[in-house]
Parts: C-alpha cells; structure tokens; sequence
C-alpha cells in the first residue's frame, strides 16, 4: 500500500499541475471532514431527525397519561310540582396504580323525599375510600400498561430512525462530494489538454511557415483543438452543476442556504485505513448495531407485548374491590383500630367470560403470527445486511486494485507520449499520431481520478451498509 500510496501522490502532483496554476489564491479547498460536518449540524433533515425523538417522548407521555390521577364531580338535581325528588353529589378520586389496580376515594351527600334507599347518606355525607383490584384479566398486564411498555419501546426506534435518517442523507452526500471531486479533477484536465492543443496548433502553424510541415498538418491540429475545447466546454458545465448540487447539503446555523463560491475539494488520496480489520469491525457493528437490525428487535419486542396482553385477554374478567364508609367527622385511623371499618364498607366482586372466546382466541392467534412473522424477518434482515456489507467491501478492494492498475497504464501512456512526440520531431511519426497517444494519456489519466471517485463512494456505501457514520 505504500508504494500504491507514492505512486498516486505522483500521478496526482503530475495531473493537478495546470489545475494549481489556474486555481490561484483565490480558490479555497473544501475539506471533505468540513462538509461532513457541516450536514451533521445544520442540514434540514438532520434537524428533522432529532424531533423523532421529541415526538416518541410526547406519545410517551401521551401513554403515561393512562396512570394520571383523575377527580370527577357529579351533581344530579329532579324536581317536579315544586317537590325536591332528590339532590345527588359524588364527586372522588381515582388513582390508577402500575399493578392494575385503582385507589378510590370520594365524598357522596344524597338529599331529597324520594331518594333511592341503596343511595341514602347520612345528612352529613359519607366519605369512602377503597381498593379495586383485578384478580384475572388484566392483572399481570392490561391496555394502559401495555400501551406504555410499547411507547417506551417506541423511543429506541426513534433513536435507530433518526440514524436511519443522518445516514442516508450523509451517503447521498458522499456521493456528491466524490462526484464534485471528479468533474472537477475532469475539467482541469481537459482544460489543460485544450491549452495543451491550442500551443501545439501555434506550434504548427509556425513550422509550416518555416516549411518543415505541409499546411495540411494546421487543419488536424485545429479540429484536435476545437473538439478538446468542446469537451472542455462541456465538462465545465457538468462541474457547475455538480458545484449546485452539492450547494444543496448546505445550510447555516439559522437555516439560510449556503453556496459554493470559489471552492475546490480536497486531494485527498487512498484511504489507507480501509483494511480488513476494519471491515470485520463494522461487520460486528452491523451485527449488533444495525438501525434495521434494532428497529425490527423492537418492533419483536413490542408484539411480544401485545401478544401477552391478546393471551390475558383469555382469562376471566374477575375485578373486586372494598371500599371503607364514614362519615365526615369519624376519624379514619380511631375505626380501623376499633373495628369500625368491619361494619362499614361496600364489596364489589365481578365476573364476566365470553363462553366460547372465538373473538379472544382469534386476537391472540393474529398476534402470534405477526411475532413469528418479525421473527423470520429479523434472520432475513441480518443476512442481507451481512452480505450487503461484503458486497459493499468487495467494491472498496476492486476499486483499489483498479487504481493500481491504472496509474501503471497511465505510467506506460506517457511513455508512449514522450517517444511519439520525439519520433514526431524527427519526422518519424504524424500528427494524428501523436494526437491520438496524448488523448490515450488524458483519457488514462482522468480514468485515475473517476476510479478514485468510485473508491470514495464505495467507502462511503460501506459505512451507510454497515449503518455507522463515516467521520
């Protein structure tokens, strides 16, 4: 890797020559790591990812709601022929405890000539306070418990999205930024190859006149000159356009589009680093830590949930509760000492049980399947993100081999360059000829950089596979 490494700092000292003459002071390179970092702090959809995290505590708090305490007050007045029926007033606290259970306390103060014996009070009132428990359905886990667990797990999966989200917007950034690195490389380099046709041309022009060349030579030398100056033309448009595409990723503090002006990208040349211990690092990352991987791990948790609340729905709705009577002026801890509670309170118990249970069996039955069905998708998802990773790496080693094989093909085309413009001096060789091997060098030479472009999107690609970010 070290001799690779050399070998393109001097291709690149040699392609990059008339792209530092015409660069100037006035560009300023764009660091790949500034670019990168610049989406993570400011891009729209970066920002908009960190609200999924506000938005799963808010349903979080949404399903705590379910244990708030809550008071009711109930007044119901009849009269009729100027005679009070009755005046009813109830009005209680219920408490909701984890377990299942409620906490019921209240006052209730019923008056009038027609009152409904069960609901007589003393003139004073009577103040309760009871206990109501399920004993069957709904007392190891029912919807409110059930509903927070899976709001809880709800919170994670945002996390795992809001990565899902920052990932992709830094590949398809990558990708850009890579591209913007080529097309840029792309029309310095034809550039040059204009200049480079434009001085021949001259050149030519003038051995003609001297009589060493027929006038015939000026005419290939002007068309190799216009068609270099057309691919110039062109590739400096599809630069811009790259330049306005990667505009697109930048934003400032306050939300205010930025524009590349005067910019250039980096030369940043092989990623060293890239190896196969660090490919069986992120083969391990994407194992554990995958976004898809978690996110389906929880959504299994969270049918697990609702497949234990569809089976406590086969039990018997069995719920009792007790609630202590007193009066307004008895002292609450003098009666349980002195046995008055035993002759004051109300007992509920009640029973309810579908006799067949088809709509219970069926519930519970659905819920299954979809546990076993995110159960087989979670092998699918861990192999296909396993394989996708070593695609991904395999892509990174060939382009790396590529490369190498590349900047011996441009080593062997300026070869062939230099001797075809000596043979050429000593009337050895044609015009086209030498033409013909320069472009070979130029088109070999801009090969170097697209291949490094690729080289930097499949690195990219890796990361976005293994679902890790790239910094």
């Amino acid at each position: 890797m070290k001799i690779l490494h050399s070998i393109l700092i001097g291709a690149t000292l040699l392609l990059t020559t008339i792209s530092e003459g015409n660069a100037g002071d006035s560009l300023k390179v764009f660091p790949y790591r500034d670019f990168y970092t610049l989406i993570l702090n400011h891009h729209p959809i970066v920002k908009q990812s960190l609200l999924l995290n506000e938005i799963a505590m808010k349903e979080l708090r949404v399903a705590r709601g379910g244990f708030d305490p809550k008071f009711d007050f109930d007044y119901t007045r009849k009269v009729f022929k100027g005679t009070t029926y009755y005046d009813y007033i109830d009005n209680g606290l219920k408490i909701p405890l984890w377990f299942g259970a409620d906490i019921k306390s209240g006052f209730e103060q019923n008056s009038g000539v027609f009152v409904n014996p069960t609901n007589y009070t003393p003139s004073e009132g009577l103040w309760y306070l009871g206990l109501e428990m399920p004993l069957g359905q709904g007392m190891v886990i029912d919807e409110r418990r059930a509903v927070v667990r899976q709001a809880q797990i709800a919170t994670r999966i945002s996390e795992v999205e809001k990565i899902k989200w920052i990932n992709k917007i830094l590949l398809s950034a990558a990708k850009d930024y890579w591209e913007w690195y080529f097309q840029y490389h792309r029309m310095q380099q034809l550039e040059y190859a204009y200049q480079l046709g434009m001085v021949r041309y001259q050149s030519i022009k003038e051995r003609i006149v001297e009589g060493d060349l027929a006038s015939i030579d000026s005419v290939e030398a002007a068309i190799v000159m216009q068609e270099r100056w057309l691919e110039y033309q062109k590739a400096l448009n599809d630069f811009q356009n790259a330049e306005l595409m990667l505009s697109n990723y930048l934003w400032t503090e306050n939300m205010e589009p930025l524009q590349i002006v005067k910019m250039i990208p980096e030369e940043q040349l092989l990623n060293n680093t890239m190896n196969d211990s660090t490919f069986q690092k992120l083969t391990s990352y994407a194992a554990e830590s995958h976004p898809e991987i978690l996110k389906n791990s929880y959504k299994v948790n969270q049918l697990k949930i609702d497949k234990n609340l569809k089976l406590n729905n086969l039990f018997p709705g069995i719920s009792v509760g007790l609630k202590y009577l007193s009066t307004p002026n008895r002292n609450l801890a003098t009666d349980l000492n002195y046995g008055y509670a035993s002759n004051n309170y109300k007992v509920m118990v009640s029973l309810s049980q579908p006799l067949f249970l088809r709509k219970e069996r069926g519930k519970y039955q659905l819920a299954n399947i979809k546990l076993i069905q995110a159960q087989y998708d979670q092998k699918i998802i861990q192999r296909e993100i396993s394989n996708t990773v070593a695609m991904a790496y395999n892509d990174v080693l060939t382009y790396k081999e590529l490369i190498l094989f590349q900047l011996k093909v441009f080593s062997n085309t300026q070869l062939l360059v230099e001797g075809e413009k000596r043979r050429f001096e000593n009337g050895e060789s044609t015009l086209f000829l030498v033409n013909s091997r320069e472009n070979k060098m130029i088109e070999s030479g801009l090969k170097i950089f697209e291949l490094k472009s690729k080289l930097e999107k499949a690195i990219a690609q890796l990361y976005w596979s293994a679902g890790k970010y790239n910094l």
